[in-house]
């Protein structure tokens, strides 16, 4: 019996101390609960300079002109019409890109955009065209050849389709230099490591694509919004890649817009873009301040970069 009326009373204080929680919650205002509840969950950051360098292989690079891409569609409720015009004529002015003609020193070609190597390790992992050159030993028909013999050979391979001429890709970040290619690449590859070994030049004039970072666009941004950067965790979606699970609410539609957050993916695939997302705070929002200063934690934390210190970390 008494057993049982300890139990009862202890039933009691719970429900009690459980009401008064309730009413108390209840009563904070809506600003006062999420200062509580809005908590950091995020997913370390893979910072830039963690990242492995360029190989021969182009789309090893930071393809940081398609942030020009990068799209508003679809249902955003924590940005604001003008937040999102400004953002995107930002983006769009972040990376210019120029056409022009120039004599290029072939022997120091960094890479490619196509080659069979990206299937073997050993030579996907190569630092420059040279540097896959001097593995390759697996040629027929430059087998038994030597010297200048196997430079006119490589020359005269068909898949290097040189008749069409030569289109190199190059940014101001990496600044490294890609062949534009269809095929080819393995003779190139020897070709470029032959010139280096026998000390001879060949400087055709090729076509230059350079893509050139302007971080400045940025700018007209910064009244408006912040931006930041995170590498989201596997597995999770929307305002739980920054932040921990809020509890039911029945208007959470609002809330995010209230919140002023999105998160905007970087596109998929392998290339390095796609292991990050952009999060967005719209300043105009009504809890800006403290999406603010949680993201602000989670710089501290290791959690998130600003948008301009990662595009700036790539230079």
């Amino acid at each position: 019996m008494i057993r049982f009326s300890t139990h009862l009373a202890t039933r009691a204080i719970h429900w009690v101390s459980e009401c008064l929680r309730w009413l108390i919650w209840n009563l904070l205002s809506e600003r006062a609960q999420l200062e509580i509840e809005l908590r950091l969950d995020g997913h370390p950051l893979l910072h830039p300079s963690e990242v492995p360098t360029p190989t021969i292989l182009e789309d090893t690079r930071c393809e940081l002109e398609r942030l020009r891409d990068i799209e508003f569609s679809g249902y955003l409720p924590g940005m604001s019409e003008n937040v999102r015009v400004v953002i995107d004529r930002s983006l769009k002015a972040l990376v210019t890109d120029r056409l022009y003609t120039a004599s290029f020193p072939m022997a120091t070609l960094d890479g490619c955009s196509a080659s069979k190597a990206r299937y073997r390790p050993d030579r996907a992992g190569c630092a420059t065209m040279a540097e896959l050159g001097k593995l390759i030993n697996d040629l027929k028909d430059l087998q038994g050849k030597s010297g200048e013999d196997i430079v006119s050979a490589c020359l005269a391979w068909p898949e290097l389709r040189l008749h069409e001429g030569i289109r190199l890709t190059t940014d101001n970040w990496h600044r490294r230099f890609y062949w534009s290619n269809a095929g080819g690449s393995h003779h190139m590859a020897v070709l470029c490591y032959e010139l280096q070994r026998q000390e001879k030049r060949w400087n055709p004039e090729v076509k230059i694509k350079e893509f050139s970072l302007n971080v400045k666009a940025l700018e007209p941004i910064n009244s408006a919004a912040s931006i930041f950067v995170i590498t989201p965790k596997p597995g999770s979606y929307g305002l739980d890649k920054v932040f921990r699970p809020l509890s039911y609410r029945r208007n959470l539609s609002e809330l995010h817009s209230r919140l002023g957050v999105e998160l905007l993916s970087l596109g998929t695939g392998p290339g390095i873009l796609s292991r990050y997302d952009l999060v967005v705070v719209d300043h105009s929002k009504k809890y800006a301040s403290l999406s603010l200063k949680r993201l602000s934690e989670a710089v501290a934390a290791g959690y998130a970069i600003t948008f301009e210190e990662f595009l700036l970390s790539w230079t």
